[in-house]
């Protein structure tokens, strides 16, 4: 295992699994505090503490390590952010570089894409960028509305889907 203890369940999750969603890890957004909304005094607050809030990769990891595995690993495909989040850290581990540094120079530089990136916590996109909105009527979130989410911090998703293309 490239993450001895650093994963609930690690040494019995494959990199295969992982990446085919069958590692038996549980999505762990529910779990940041963004999804608790008795915990805010309106929607506004908190659909504007989701936009400003940032996440290093340990925290994720431990939001991760919060919920237990679902399913035995390799059992059975359940769709997981958690699961690219751990697949990120195992390149961090192998290379001894952030995830997003290797594909800046394996992939992003020798196609020649200098308008792609990661934002890690820079909630400012270049200009001109498209708009991406989401629906903030789902309960877990709170609110009533599309959402202009341009702003919204990117290191909360880390390898599951933080870069941007412009």
């Amino acid at each position: 295992t490239y993450l001895p203890g650093r994963i609930v369940g690690g040494s019995e999750i494959t990199t295969r699994q992982l990446l085919a969603h069958t590692s038996g890890l549980q999505e762990y957004l529910p779990s940041l505090p963004l999804y608790n909304i008795a915990s805010y005094p309106s929607n506004e607050l908190k659909i504007q503490e989701m936009l400003d809030s940032a996440y290093n990769v340990d925290q994720l990891i431990g939001y991760i390590n919060s919920r237990p595995l679902a399913t035995t690993p390799g059992s059975t495909f359940s769709y997981a952010n958690s699961n690219y989040v751990v697949a990120g850290e195992i390149i961090a581990k192998v290379t001894d570089k952030p995830y997003a540094k290797n594909i800046e120079e394996r992939i992003l530089q020798p196609l020649g894409m200098k308008h792609t990136y990661f934002p890690g916590t820079d909630r400012n996109l270049p200009e001109p960028a498209a708009r991406g909105y989401q629906d903030m009527s789902d309960p877990r979130v709170g609110g009533s509305a599309a959402m202009d989410m341009a702003t919204y911090n990117g290191s909360q998703v880390n390898a599951s889907g933080e870069i941007v293309s412009t």
